[in-house]
């Protein structure tokens, strides 16, 4: 039987599909995919038009986290410490496979390489099945207590993770748990990284020396796969052969830290690697290390070579001090544009190409990837962001905005705890959860589209 569907009003220039009670949902292959209340069976919707298509049961119980993701193309059902692919078109799911509980682990990925971040141990996996590979790398458990004898735990996570992965090979820094390394601090014990088969978790080798202050930041590997790179938040790079982990060569960090006033990025078309740290912007040989170019950047000011990748948090004006951002030719470090930003804004990708500058509570600046100004929104309300490929969302507390990412056009506010979901753009449709709440026992899965005919 068909399940029962709910039809919202319409707001703004959305209209609304239909809803669903779900405990998660995703778009895939013209589908909204649901986990069904009752947390064992999936079921899926027409994008189009919200008809019913198909419903499946699992053999997944109602212990743990229950959520749906979309994995290297295939959908993926992790359930408590079970996980499913699942053929969106049909319906067919793979036999279920032993994962860490869902409840205290993410999935992370890191250049060829996946692994499970848990709260107490990492572990490598398959970037396709999601199959656990290998060993976990526990962290070590630490307790407090305090005058009253209440106490509590939490395990260290200083300076442990995946790295990057390079074909065979996946980098990860763990606890080094041999009794002679000595630990950094009281609560920071000693680190080693390993280079480890990503197909079987057989470690290959083990450096102390690419061990690197606070963790790795930032890694990733040349496009043939023989050297890898990482840095920290300060600065210091490290860049060595995956195949063994001998160190190629190494530049230390600033000194003093700074909050968002370095940034690290390969640079593919001078085999370089780039860095800019307080006053000035250089791109480094990958093989040799030797300068290939150098720029003085102003004080206070900041640099990325064009087309950068920058990660949230990566780029921050001070509270109290505007800058410019200078965005470099990757040939020759010329400088092709200069970007104002704000005193207190913050520089956030744009995954469609670009970047976005934001004030909060004051101005939203959209640019493309050449720094020319796309559109401006003054005291952009509600006030933080969740940008998407074709269109953005502004959220806080129970507001809920669209915009649409190519000139910022209001699209329409909803009311509640709401996220986007994975799949979601504009020509497909743009499928929002509402998370539960007043004692109920599933949110709601709502599929919304943009009333321009011309979508």
């Amino acid at each position: 039987m068909e399940p029962a569907s709910i039809t919202p009003k319409t707001e703004g220039a959305l209209d609304f599909v239909f809803s669903v009670p779900a405990q998660d949902a995703l778009l895939a292959a013209g589908r909204v995919i649901t986990i069904d209340p009752d947390f064992k069976s999936l079921s899926a919707y027409s994008a189009a038009d919200g008809r019913w298509q198909w419903k499946t049961e699992t053999d997944s119980g109602r212990g743990g986290r229950h959520t749906l993701a979309i994995r290297r193309g295939s959908v993926v059902f992790w359930a408590g410490n079970q996980i499913y692919r699942v053929d969106p078109a049909t319906g067919a799911i793979s036999p279920p496979m032993e994962a860490p509980w869902n409840d205290n682990c993410t999935w992370v990925e890191e250049g060829s390489a996946c692994a499970y971040h848990c709260e107490c141990h990492i572990a490598l996996a398959d970037c396709a099945t999601g199959k656990r590979i290998g060993q976990n790398y526990s962290m070590s458990s630490i307790e407090f207590h305090d005058m009253d004898g209440e106490h509590s735990s939490s395990c260290n996570r200083w300076g442990v993770g995946l790295v990057t992965g390079a074909g065979r090979v996946a980098v990860v820094s763990v606890e080094d748990h041999n009794p002679k390394s000595k630990s950094i601090g009281r609560f920071r014990p000693a680190t080693v990284v390993l280079g480890l088969d990503a197909a079987t978790g057989k470690e290959i080798w083990r450096s102390s020396d690419l061990v690197i202050t606070g963790g790795y930041h930032r890694a990733g590997a040349s496009p043939d796969g023989r050297t890898c790179w990482g840095s920290s938040r300060e600065g210091e790079l490290r860049v060595f052969e995956c195949s063994s982990g001998k160190i190629v060569w190494q530049k230390a960090g600033r000194q003093a830290p700074s909050g968002g006033r370095v940034f690290v990025s390969h640079v593919p078309e001078r085999r370089g690697l780039f860095r800019f740290q307080e006053s000035a912007a250089e791109v480094f040989d990958l093989r040799t290390g030797a300068v290939i170019w150098k720029t003085a950047v102003p004080a206070p000011g900041a640099a990325v070579p064009l087309g950068a990748v920058i990660e949230y948090y990566d780029l921050v004006a001070e509270k109290d001090s505007a800058m410019p951002l200078l965005l470099l030719r990757p040939s020759d470090g010329g400088i092709e544009a200069r970007v104002p930003l704000p005193a207190g804004s913050a520089v956030y990708q744009d995954p469609a190409g670009g970047f976005f500058v934001l004030k909060s509570g004051e101005e939203l600046v959209a640019y493309d990837a050449a720094g020319h100004v796309r559109w401006q929104m003054a005291k952009p309300d509600p006030p933080n962001p969740a940008f998407h490929n074709d269109f953005f969302a502004l959220f806080s507390g129970e507001r809920f905005a669209l915009f649409e990412r190519e000139n910022g056009r209001p699209l329409g506010e909803l009311s509640g705890s709401i996220s986007a979901q994975p799949g979601s753009s504009l020509r497909n449709g743009i499928l929002l959860f509402q998370f539960a709440r007043g004692g109920s026992k599933a949110g709601q899965a709502i599929l919304a589209r943009v009333k321009d005919p011309r979508r």
